[in-house]
């Protein structure tokens, strides 16, 4: 019984919020880029998707140059955002920003140091500013790194929330009230 009672607590937990992915496009796997679009900057060659190099699946995006490739969205809560990552690549172990948008018009920006030339994940969740409801995420490749090209891959940009779903609460309400309903009747 003591089992039983532990696994519908489990249960009416996960009962209670639901995981939702926010981006469109994240890994690039339709083999084009958008919702993504080039906002600012500059380079040689602007953001594109390419079957060249990628994280996973058969496609990344790429750029040479100090070019922002940004994605915007309808209002999220922090509150709700559980995860904002993605997976980076820059052949010439260099730098890159990322920026968050926020519904007030505010935004914020970081700068990331990568330390190998192979795939690199950041989780970059902890930069969000509570209180806010984030409109927008974009990634930067780099320029003026060694000699050579200053290429960028991106790959599996995740934006995961975490929101209450109406009629979980309700069912783990009922589920609340039959496990009391079970002590009750064991201890009369």
């Amino acid at each position: 019984m003591r089992s039983f009672k532990l696994v519908t607590l489990i249960v009416l937990c996960l009962c209670f919020t639901q995981a939702q992915a926010n981006l469109t496009n994240p890994g690039f796997e339709t083999g084009s880029l958008p919702p993504w679009y080039k906002a600012r900057g500059s380079g040689v060659e602007d953001w594109n998707v390419t079957t060249a190099d990628s994280h996973s699946g058969l496609y990344s995006a790429t750029d040479v140059g100090n070019i922002e490739l940004r994605q915007d969205f309808a209002a999220i809560p922090v509150s709700q955002i559980v995860e904002l990552s993605y997976w980076l690549k820059q052949p010439e172990i260099a730098i890159s920003a990322f920026d968050f948008f926020y519904s007030d018009g505010s935004g914020y920006e970081s700068i990331v140091s990568l330390s190998s030339s192979d795939w690199e994940f950041f989780d970059v969740t902890s930069h969000l500013s509570p209180g806010k409801e984030l409109v927008g995420f974009s990634v930067w490749g780099y320029a003026g790194g060694p000699a050579g090209e200053d290429r960028t891959y991106l790959d599996d940009v995740t934006l995961e929330t975490v929101i209450p779903v109406p009629g979980a609460i309700v069912l783990g309400g009922i589920g609340v009230t039959f496990v009391g309903w079970l002590r009750r009747r064991r201890t009369v």
